[in-house]
């Protein structure tokens, strides 16, 4: 490098010290993050591995500052890039997002404000970049830097992997034909050598890019392991919940749904809160309302306590968070970094404190052989669909497809719901089926005297029972017969009360002769798009056993962690070697 290189980069990180003091307000930057800026203000590519909390954010938010043009910012979840987008304002920085849940004509403004120079960052998702509008877009934006958050998710050896990622590559590709290929920026938390390599070739940095690895460990947290093997594990998770402050906040990682459930409510008694304002429940299974109520509760305050499974933690910057607990174990160290990494973002100490139950190890190879079924177990759900899915739309749920496909082989094995669900999804990431929610409407005959007796009867039948039916009367007296046809999602919501709930009373009512109800099936149906593929030439085994192999590879590396002595040296020597 010339000394005129030299003597800008000084100015630069001279002057990029300044800035980061006044929008980020600390005096001085945190580990490893001076060698990232750096390399970005060179505009050398560079791949960043930083524990949580050690504010991988800044590390591409400042150098777009610093320069003329603007940044793409590929995010993985759109809570995180609204969060991020809103925090960068609040610091004085302009910055927007944009993703699916926003109309057309406001994603348009946006992107149009980023190409005249009205935001320095703009927050998208990586499958927006398979739009070719989009594309268009960027081609004619003064693109400086590209950057890809929780890059991890770009490895295909990781469980969250998006195959939209690949993406990225052919986007620089396409700037680098037109002389515009902006630097390259990649942070995430967690990343071993092996997905190191992975990401980085998966997204097409360049091949002499700056590695900045920080210490994974921060030096305010303590780690400790409490095996709970012949005691109630619900004993110690009390006796941890006692000694919270609950003017802090707390986070309880539990590894199931009903798990969570049960912690959530017994702690919910044990403080003695009101609709369990102390402790509340997050996970998948709730809805996407309830679960940003819970997010927001938390990171106010009026929520203390969180029992949640790994759904719950990605783009939640609360920094006070003083305990992590895990009741069992993560399926790697990279989860169970990235998880208590949480813990103590304001540097003061915080605890993360793992519980071993008797069937902590059992559990998580339940779940593994799930998301990694063995590749033999693919022959007969491809055979069944072969038979039932070719000619025609299959409408059966995974459940009773999983019992036809077991009742019809004579294999040891059993094929779970759970691993079948697994093994439709990889069948359809490789286009051999097509799975779609059901969109026909369900024909619904009725008697308009009859169910109009019936209705004003409040000894025989409930009161949602009464909805349903004065519903449905009242789209027979605007049709033209008395048989309509109506979608049960839509009804459900109108009468607001669950399918599943709706599909149940139309069934009694239809028993009890006021309906003549059609298909109630409701869900996914099949639909086989290439009858005459054969398996062993167009689904990568090879490549799905190593995906296995290395998932196990993960869980043993968990497994000896909690056996180590030494417990903050593991993490270290897991990621640093």
């Amino acid at each position: 490098m010339d000394s005129d290189t030299d003597s800008k980069v000084t100015v630069d990180l001279v002057a990029a010290q300044q800035t980061f003091t006044k929008h980020w307000g600390f005096p001085n930057y945190r580990p490893a993050q001076k060698e990232v800026i750096k390399a970005a203000l060179r505009h050398e590519d560079v791949f960043a591995v930083l524990a949580t909390g050690y504010g991988k954010s800044a590390c591409f938010q400042l150098p777009a500052l610093m320069h003329e043009g603007c940044a793409l910012v590929i995010s993985p979840l759109i809570a995180l890039m609204k969060d991020q987008a809103e925090d960068c304002v609040m610091r004085g920085i302009p910055a927007s997002f944009i993703n699916s849940h926003i109309n057309s004509a406001v994603q348009e403004e946006r992107i149009e404000a980023w190409l005249n120079g009205e935001y320095k960052l703009l927050y998208v998702s990586p499958e927006r970049l398979g739009m070719v509008t989009f594309r268009n877009a960027i081609k004619r934006a003064n693109l400086n830097y590209l950057v890809v958050d929780e890059c991890h998710c770009a490895s295909m050896w990781g469980h969250d992997f998006r195959p939209d990622y690949n993406r990225i590559h052919e986007v620089l590709e396409m700037l680098e034909s037109v002389g515009k290929r902006p630097t390259v920026i990649a942070v995430t938390a967690t990343a071993t050598s092996d997905i190191e390599t992975d990401i980085t070739r998966a997204i097409g940095m360049s091949r002499d890019y700056v590695k900045v690895v920080g210490d994974p460990v921060r030096p305010n947290l303590t780690y400790e392991v409490n095996p709970c093997v012949g005691t109630s594990v619900w004993g110690v998770v009390s006796s941890l919940a006692e000694n919270f402050d609950l003017t802090q906040r707390h986070v309880i990682y539990a590894v199931s749904r009903r798990l969570a459930d049960e912690t959530g409510e017994r702690l919910s008694q044990m403080f003695g809160g009101s609709e369990g304002a102390t402790a509340m429940v997050y996970h998948a299974g709730l809805s996407a309302t309830e679960r940003t109520r819970v997010q927001e509760a938390f990171k106010t305050g009026a929520c203390p306590i969180v029992v949640a499974t790994c759904a719950f933690g990605m783009g939640i910057d609360v920094p006070n968070i003083r305990t992590v607990v895990h009741i069992g174990i993560p399926s790697s160290i990279e989860d169970y970094t990235q998880q208590t990494g949480r813990a103590g973002r304001d540097g003061l100490p915080s605890r993360c404190v793992l519980l071993l139950s008797e069937k902590a190890e059992a559990t998580q190879v339940f779940f593994l052989n799930i998301a990694n079924p063995p590749v033999q177990m693919y022959a007969p759900v491809w055979e069944f669909l072969l038979r039932h899915a070719t000619s025609q739309t299959l409408k059966m749920t995974v459940k009773k497809m999983s019992q036809a496909i077991n009742d019809n082989s004579g294999s040891a094995w059993s094929l779970t719901e759970e691993t079948l669900s697994t093994i439709l999804n990889v069948l359809v990431s490789h286009k051999l089926i097509v799975r779609k929610y059901l969109q026909a409407k369900t024909p619904i005959e009725i008697d308009p005297d009859l169910v109009a007796r019936a209705i004003a009867d409040t000894t025989r039948f409930t009161p949602t029972q009464r909805w349903i039916l004065k519903l449905l009367l009242s789209k027979v007296k605007h049709a033209s017969a008395n048989t309509i046809f109506v979608s049960l999602s839509d009804l459900a919501n109108n009468l607001a009360i669950k399918e599943d709930k709706l599909v149940t009373e139309l069934e009694t009512l239809k028993t009890r002769g006021l309906l003549i109800v059609g298909s109630l099936y409701s869900g996914k149906s099949t639909e086989v798009l290439t009858p005459h593929a054969e398996l062993d030439l167009v689904l990568p085994f090879e490549l799905l056993r190593e995906k296995r192999r290395r998932a196990q590879l993960r869980l043993d590396a968990m497994i000896d962690y909690y056996s180590s002595s030494d417990l903050r040296g593991y993490l270290r020597n897991y990621f640093m070697d």
